[in-house]
């Protein structure tokens, strides 16, 4: 399960499938992968608009559905 602390690499390197979720968050002017790779999630909410409740909700369920 993710938490908000933890960090964008440790979420990746733990459960790869997230890096699709990650990159379809990235726009025009920001890549999250480039710019907040060693950042905790709760620092990429400012980026996307989004609250922590609700990635962590999508990163958790993209996990679910890929065991």
């Amino acid at each position: 399960m993710i938490k908000g602390t933890d960090i964008v690499f440790d979420i990746i390197y733990a459960h790869p499938q997230t890096e699709e979720v990650f990159r379809s968050w990235d726009t025009e002017n920001s890549c999250i992968l480039c710019e907040q790779l060693f950042d905790p999630l709760e620092s990429v909410v400012e980026k996307t608009g989004m609250s922590v409740a609700e990635m962590l909700e999508i990163l958790n369920n993209k996990i679910k559905g890929a065991e």
